[in-house]
């Protein structure tokens, strides 16, 4: 999955996109399925330098892989939610940050121009794409949770 992501991530789609196309292809979903929804995501939510994009990718995919699908499953969700910590705790381990303009060095969203030109920015973000990617694949593919159809009235009351 990290090829793939790192792949995408070189085609130009952005962080959060990237991660979640390389997830729905993982997961035997169909292509642009959700990664469409991860597009605003990129340069720190929407370009202001908040939750970096592929770490909120990976979140999107550990949705993707296993979020409820029938709203009274507690436990589920509930197990979902730990998992989103551990990812996020494992970033923060591994970057010492979880926002955007602190691991890029850009004040966004004013110097989003000069983040998007930088392509010694996009080397590092690289880094960022492959991590989360390499999480996800481990915990969205590998046997813990997987994608599944939607309980047949799920959201539905």
């Amino acid at each position: 999955m990290e090829g793939d992501a790192l792949a995408f991530f070189a085609r130009g789609y952005n962080c959060a996109e990237a991660v979640v196309l390389a997830a729905e292809k993982a997961l035997g979903l169909p292509p642009q399925s959700a990664a469409p929804a991860a597009t605003a995501l990129g340069g720190g939510l929407a370009g202001t330098g908040s939750t970096c994009g592929a770490l909120t990718g990976a979140l999107m995919a550990l949705g993707l892989a296993g979020g409820p699908r029938d709203t009274a499953d507690k436990e589920r969700n509930e197990a979902l939610l730990a998992r989103g910590r551990a990812l996020i705790d494992a970033f923060r381990a591994e970057f010492g940050e979880v926002n955007c303009s602190h691991l890029t060095g850009y004040e966004l969203p004013g110097q989003y121009r000069a983040f998007a030109a930088d392509r010694g920015r996009r080397d590092r973000c690289r880094r960022l794409v492959a991590f989360a990617a390499d999480w996800a694949a481990e915990n969205c593919t590998g046997g813990g949770v997987r994608a599944g159809p939607p309980a047949p009235d799920a959201g539905t009351e």
